[in-house]
């Protein structure tokens, strides 16, 4: 289940970053939104890593 849990994390703010890269991009960054895309990407598998490490660490603490 948090494997589902950090994918959904994942896409949500990868389409996020599609709503702002496509809202922003076509007025500032003209055609560069391919790297808010990235950047929201890996910045949602890097905050869906620690959650879950954090999720795993609290498992085991509890123990």
């Amino acid at each position: 289940m948090k494997i589902l849990n950090g994918i959904f994390f994942a896409l949500t703010i990868l389409f996020f970053g599609l709503l702002v890269s496509t809202y922003f991009g076509n007025h500032y960054f003209d055609g560069n939104n391919r790297i808010i895309i990235y950047i929201g990407f890996f910045g949602s598998l890097i905050i869906s890593n620690i959650l879950d490490r954090k999720i795993k660490k609290a498992k085991l603490d509890s123990k």
